[in-house]
């Protein structure tokens, strides 16, 4: 009985640690959340592109996500939302705001075309 009472209070003391670690993740998580900024990085292939609202659709792994792109600065050959094409492989950083994905960084992914660039020809 005495055994079985020592795994048992092993069990929960282990149940209780782990929930506990757990807790403080998401306690940071919502720390980040609460101020209204959240970091992250994207790589994906343009989808869609609305120049109006200055927002492209792109598709990072299986979904396809909506980012906001007019505080955004371009590199490689990118100088401002008119250069992207739907299809172009892109990454970029940027700061979850509100719920919103507001980029402050895109580029185009190493090895893709680079705007401007011409295929090589066949001949």
């Amino acid at each position: 009985m005495k055994k079985a009472s020592l795994i048992t209070a092993v069990l929960m003391g282990l149940t209780l640690a782990i929930s506990g670690c757990g807790q403080w993740d998401l306690k940071q998580t919502a720390d980040k959340m609460a101020t209204g900024r959240l970091p992250f990085k994207f790589t994906g292939e343009i989808q869609s592109i609305n120049l109006s609202a200055q927002t492209a659709g792109v598709k990072v792994g299986k979904r396809t996500d909506t980012y906001h792109l007019a505080l955004a600065t371009y590199e490689g050959g990118y100088s401002g939302i008119a250069d992207l094409k739907v299809g172009d492989m892109i990454k970029g950083t940027g700061m979850v705001v509100t719920g919103e994905d507001w980029v402050s960084k895109v580029a185009p992914v190493e090895g893709a075309a680079v705007p401007g660039d011409m295929a090589p020809s066949k001949y």
